[in-house]
């Protein structure tokens, strides 16, 4: 099981000495811990890309070029055309290319872009019906509720220290107290948890042929 936010507060009071003081109300207290949460997610996604992809089918109806991306969206990892057994990657387009027409009418030779909150699909026209599978990396949920639990800080070694030191550190710069020692102790955390995901998966990547267009081409994600 994860770490509760009622948890986390006490963490964060006691580490910042303030645990009988009442200086920070606890709705600043809360804010100061979903952003702590949100800078460490930020850092394991800029590290280990896909620590939370995570993945979803998108019904394309032949004629309609745009479609709504989930709501717990935050970046794209990849677009496949499901075909049968088959799953073939989708290039994205350029603006200026927007309107460049496929070799050939499957959906597979079709492109893609993510603008705003939509998925599109290029050209607009001619869109023939079929079946994307969109990988994903989704938003960070917030905590609200002392109950909550931040889910991705399970079984790891106590990557939650970060999170409290974070939010001990606004803590102490909100009461003018020097929070020097706490941020040397974030940061050597911080470097901890950045250099156990780099080793995370230790198979070599390998490239890829993302210009193949033949029949039989395929691409994976990973």
């Amino acid at each position: 099981m994860g770490v509760s936010l009622s948890e986390i507060k006490a963490r964060v009071l006691d580490s910042a000495d303030m645990t009988s003081s009442g200086f920070i109300v606890d709705a600043r207290l809360t804010d100061y811990i979903n952003e702590a949460i949100s800078k460490l997610y930020d850092e394991i996604v800029t590290t280990y890309e896909d620590y939370f992809t995570t993945k979803t089918t998108i019904t394309v109806t032949a004629g309609t070029s745009r479609y709504s991306l989930p709501d717990n969206f935050y970046k794209s990892r990849g677009v496949f055309v499901i075909d049968g057994t088959n799953r073939y990657r989708l290039m994205r387009f350029n603006l200026r290319d927007y309107d460049q027409q496929p070799y050939y009418s499957e959906l597979r030779h079709f492109r893609y872009k993510i603008m705003n909150n939509y998925l599109y699909l290029s050209p607009d026209d001619g869109v023939p019906s079929g079946s994307l599978e969109l990988w994903y990396t989704p938003k960070m949920n917030k905590v609200v509720n002392d109950d909550d639990v931040i889910d991705f800080v399970i079984s790891n070694n106590g990557w939650e220290q970060y999170i409290v030191l974070d939010a001990a550190i606004k803590c102490l710069r909100r009461e003018e107290s020097d929070p020097t020692m706490h941020m040397a102790e974030q940061a050597d955390v911080l470097n901890r948890i950045l250099t156990s995901l780099q080793s995370r998966d230790s198979e070599p990547g390998q490239i890829a042929d993302v210009y193949n267009y033949d029949a039989n081409f395929y691409d994976v994600l990973l």
